[in-house]
């Protein structure tokens, strides 16, 4: 019955937001693309190339970015609550909009025809069962729920971290092959033109010199994990700096949060580029890490129960089967042993990266640029 209620609520809801979004669209129209992120509070490292792209290909074109962090009341639901009323504006008044996750205002408004939804997502690929696919899992969504908010509805294009992942872009997006795009996200252009960050990292961090980096960085779960404390465990010793770098939904105990602290302020991809090996498990940072050679293991300790409550579309165990463990000795073993199967990583990589390397911000800048194009022959024909 309280289900019923928040539905009915929504739909009430909706329905007084459609009101005002009618009467948000009698305004006029500018030469204007609007950015939304709920990943971040401030600008994404995809967002930032993709604008700054933007700027220099089309430097008429206004830009508008609204970033928050938003998982539940903790997040601040007053403010998102004011943010989704100025992104109304935006999209009544704005040619393409470019998003990076689910955005209510966009997903349940009915829009002008003319405006162009441009879905980047937040991740490279799907390893593991996200959206439609997890319905009613329970990692995932409550089926009247996701109807109720319209779960990732008006989007024209969903970019896709490569063909292979394409028909598990469908299932999640509940939508068709047309709308794809194969281009990847800017990240990879900005990863694969860096060189090593490890020597600024060692200036910070004097302790990483001349040891093995291994960056732990594994996917979010619903429910607690330990595994940092067993790889801790496993790679003490003077020969290996353990980096652990938990999911930023992921909850932890107080203890973990000050043992994590040491590198807590060093960005993600700053530490991918300076480790020495990869640890993780159904992330789609695996695939950062593919493009970068970085030399990728799998430690799937709970392999059976996350098959059970999300699911997965590629299992490392089967893609990857000499690079994947379930115990923390295991990880380390494999990697003192210093007998690395890069053949499974080179065959990972040659299918599950886009082919158009290097080009997938001048891609999406010209996806934008081609739609606020359209419209405005449109506009010019109706004059």
């Amino acid at each position: 019955m309280r289900k019923r209620i928040i539905c009915w609520l929504i739909q009430f809801i909706r329905c007084l937001l459609q009101g005002v979004y009618a009467l948000m669209k009698l305004f006029p129209v500018k030469n204007r693309v609007c950015f939304f992120s709920r990943q971040s509070d401030k600008l994404t490292l995809d967002f930032s190339l993709l604008q700054r792209e933007l700027q220099a290909a089309a430097p008429e074109m206004e830009q508008v970015s609204i970033c928050h962090r938003y998982r539940d009341a903790r997040d601040g639901s007053v403010r998102f609550a004011i943010d989704q009323l100025y992104s109304m504006y935006l999209l009544a008044t704005s040619r393409v909009c470019v998003l990076d996750a689910y955005w209510p205002a966009v997903s349940m408004l009915t829009h002008r025809s003319e405006l162009r939804v441009i879905q980047i997502w937040h991740s490279l690929g799907k390893i593991k069962r996200s959206g439609y696919q997890t319905i009613g899992m329970p990692s995932g969504r409550d089926p009247q729920l996701a109807k109720a908010l319209r779960m990732h509805r008006n989007y024209d294009y969903i970019i896709t971290g490569g063909t292979a992942w394409e028909e598990f872009y469908c299932q999640a997006f509940d939508t068709t092959p047309d709308k794809l795009r194969s281009y990847g996200l800017p990240r990879l252009d900005w990863l694969l033109s860096k060189t090593s960050t490890r020597a600024e990292l060692e200036k910070k961090y004097p302790e990483l010199k001349g040891r093995t980096i291994v960056l732990y960085a594994p996917t979010y779960r619903k429910y607690p994990i330990s595994a940092s404390e067993e790889l801790k465990a496993a790679f003490k010793g003077s020969d290996y700096a353990l980096i652990c770098r938990l999911h930023p939904n992921q909850k932890i105990d107080h203890e973990q949060e000050t043992q994590m602290d040491r590198y807590g302020k060093e960005e993600i991809f700053s530490l991918l580029l300076a480790c020495d090996y990869l640890v993780t498990d159904y992330s789609s940072l695996a695939i950062e890490g593919a493009a970068l050679k970085k030399k990728t293991l799998y430690y799937v300790f709970d392999h059976d129960r996350y098959l059970q409550e999300n699911g997965l579309n590629i299992d490392p165990a089967e893609i990857m089967p000499e690079c994947t463990y379930k115990r923390a000795e295991e990880i380390f073993q494999a990697i003192h042993e210093k007998s690395y199967p890069m053949y499974e990583l080179l065959r990972y990589r040659s299918k599950y990266l886009p082919e158009d390397l290097g080009r997938s911000t001048q891609n999406i800048v010209s996806l934008i640029v081609e739609a606020t194009h359209k419209e405005k022959c449109r506009e010019a024909e109706l004059v």
